[in-house]
């Protein structure tokens, strides 16, 4: 048998107002390529199919078109599990139609308490799957501590959902491969800083120990780096996300993971690299003239790009301008002033206005002066709550 798991796609999400809808859609035609070329025999979505709880109709469009293509009229079965990100109601509104073709929507801890046995029509077996959607205390619809200590939450929380994988693991169909997906963050996963935290305070992350120790392999979703879980008593991995979906993952490859298991085997796994998504990069650029020289040659020509540049004077709004028009990949434009310009850190807090104070934070923030609206409208708010 050989199962595709893959996570966190985001469909909606922007970066810096800049929709990533059509790097998601060839994503989504990427993976439907693979999934054919690799003869993979069943998909795993390990959550965050959406960016938000209310995603944008394209979005959605999108998941229905790909789901459908992936399930291919019912002969790969498709399962789905919400996230942290998505909507577990909304997710599975549409279930009637889906599972006519194949595919399984999970939203909440609940709808699942014990494994799945889901025939796998290309392959030799069943596969028995258990699933665990984003096991919030909400969505777990479960009081965990009436401590709000961080210590005992944490220990509360492991504990339930270890529970809820031992519950699983004594119900295992015979003959079938055995494996596991859940959206959580486990202890030892290395995140980037772009997902948005499930944890508070610790509360929320679960020890490599709580999985389901029968299962042959445990398909996550959560962290965007696509990595194993170490030292954990099965094999786990993090699939990751299929786009960079902030500057901290400028330099992940990213991936999806192809699993192959028989019932009494390890299981064999293989990582297919993408390479749908537009690369994100970093410039520092030494002066004014070496950024519009790289901007006016189109380096790196198809990336996001994140820019530094050191200055001795601002740059005026038109050239700024220009810089972007000849480069429309680029983001940000941060200065970086170099120490003679900054006379005035010699003059005591109360010799300088307000309004001056804040002309000089808006000029090293954005590298321009901010326009007489602005400067009007920042002393209206200043006499208003003076």
């Amino acid at each position: 048998m050989r199962i595709l798991h893959t996570s966190d796609w985001h469909l909606g999400k922007a970066l810096e107002g800049h929709s990533r809808l059509p790097e998601q859609e060839r994503f989504l035609e990427e993976l439907a390529a693979i999934v054919e070329e690799c003869d993979v025999h069943g998909v795993i979505v390990a959550g965050d199919v959406y960016d938000t709880v209310n995603p944008p109709a394209r979005a959605e469009e999108l998941f229905y078109w790909a789901v459908e293509r992936l399930a291919a009229g019912g002969r790969r079965p498709v399962v789905v599990l919400a996230g942290n990100h998505d909507n577990p109601e909304r997710l599975t509104a549409s279930q009637p139609l889906a599972e006519s073709q194949g595919i399984l929507l999970f939203g909440l801890p609940q709808e699942a308490p014990r494994p799945l046995r889901i025939p796998i029509p290309m392959a030799d077996h069943d596969l028995s799957l258990a699933v665990l959607p984003y096991p919030s205390e909400q969505r777990l619809n479960v009081l965990l501590s009436t401590v709000m200590d961080d210590e005992q939450l944490q220990q509360a929380y492991a504990e339930k959902v270890a529970g809820l994988w031992r519950q699983m693991d004594q119900q295992w169909h015979d003959g079938c491969v055995r494996m596991a997906a859940s959206h959580i963050y486990m202890a030892g996963g290395e995140e980037t800083g772009v997902e948005r935290p499930i944890q508070v305070g610790g509360a929320y992350t679960v020890p490599r120990t709580a999985v389901p120790n029968g299962a042959q392999y445990l398909a996550l979703g959560h962290l965007h780096r696509p990595q194993d879980v170490p030292n954990c008593p099965i094999t786990a991995r993090y699939s990751g996300s299929p786009l960079s979906y902030g500057f901290a993952e400028a330099q992940q490859t990213k991936s999806v993971t192809i699993v192959d298991a028989a019932p009494t085997n390890q299981v064999d796994v293989e990582h297919i690299t993408l390479t749908s998504g537009k690369p994100l990069v970093r410039w520092l650029a030494a002066n004014p003239a070496e950024l519009r020289e790289w901007s006016s040659a189109r380096r790196d020509p198809d990336a996001w790009v994140d820019v530094e540049v050191k200055l001795t004077e601002a740059l005026t709004h038109s050239e700024l301008q220009q810089i972007r028009r000849a480069h429309p990949g680029i983001l940000h434009i941060r200065p970086l002033f170099s120490e003679v310009q900054a006379p005035d850190s010699l003059l005591a807090w109360d010799e300088i206005s307000m309004t001056d104070h804040f002309a000089r934070f808006y000029l090293r923030e954005k590298g321009v002066e901010p326009s007489p609206e602005l400067l009007r409208l920042f002393v209206q708010l200043v006499e208003r709550y003076d």
